[in-house]
């Protein structure tokens, strides 16, 4: 009997995704999204900051003032100590997502499953100045952030999800290729937070509505490819012709 069961409810949430059309937004503290992929994904044990559908840039797609992309931007934690971010990001017809870009002088580059997902992983130092999810006013803007980052492309390279975990650089760190005396466990350690962070599962039942909240400091100058990777479009030719 609970075989029956399951297919009815799996067959009423995809109709009602069918229905509905596309839907993303929050579900509780979890980002959620209908679309092919279905998908939830929260990071655990740390409070929801906000979460907004923003227009993004690529600054190098060789479009005038960068290419626009449609983001869905959840934020977790406190620009303090450890924050996390959940993004879903969309290109416009006609583009795709390269292969997952490995950062200059990033360490531990690995594939990991996050659920039932697949996620390309690396370590490295966010730039000083540049983090978009921090006040830009105050000392925050200024300090030294050791980020995990995982990616996955999906639907067919159109889409990509992205997922970071931060953590202020302790005093001394300003790479991840040696460590302070003393400091060795230092790295193998936030991985391990990092990796234990985000649960990834495809949503079994549909909300009867998703929600945004706003996000108090998200500075999108500085969501560009060191964030989201490079694009490249399908048919350069058709693409850039006048």
């Amino acid at each position: 009997m609970r075989r029956p069961l399951v297919l009815v409810l799996l067959f009423a949430f995809l109709t009602a995704c069918q229905a509905g059309g596309m839907q993303r937004g929050l579900s509780q503290k979890s980002y959620l999204s209908t679309t092919r992929p279905a998908i939830q994904l929260e990071a655990k044990n740390l409070p929801l900051i906000g979460s907004e559908r923003r227009t993004v840039k690529l600054p190098n797609a060789g479009f005038l003032g960068g290419l626009p992309l449609d983001a869905w931007i959840t934020v977790y934690g406190s620009q303090d100590s450890a924050m996390a971010i959940v993004a879903h990001v969309d290109l416009p017809p006609g583009w795709f997502w390269d292969a997952n870009m490995e950062h200059p002088f990033a360490v531990d580059t690995t594939w990991l499953p996050v659920g039932d997902f697949s996620f390309f992983a690396q370590t490295f130092m966010e730039i000083p100045g540049k983090n978009p999810f921090v006040d830009q006013s105050q000392n925050e803007a200024k300090k030294a952030w050791l980020v995990r980052s995982y990616s996955a492309r999906v639907a067919n390279d159109r889409s990509k999800l992205i997922l970071e975990y931060r953590e202020p650089a302790p005093e001394g760190v300003t790479t991840v290729q040696a460590f302070p005396y003393g400091q060795a466990d230092l790295l193998k350690d936030f991985a391990k937070r990092a990796d234990q962070t985000f649960s990834a599962q495809r949503p079994h039942i549909l909300p009867a509505s998703l929600a945004f909240q706003a996000i108090p400091h998200l500075h999108t100058q500085y969501i560009s490819e060191h964030f989201l990777g490079t694009a490249s479009p399908i048919d350069a030719l058709s693409t850039f012709a006048p």
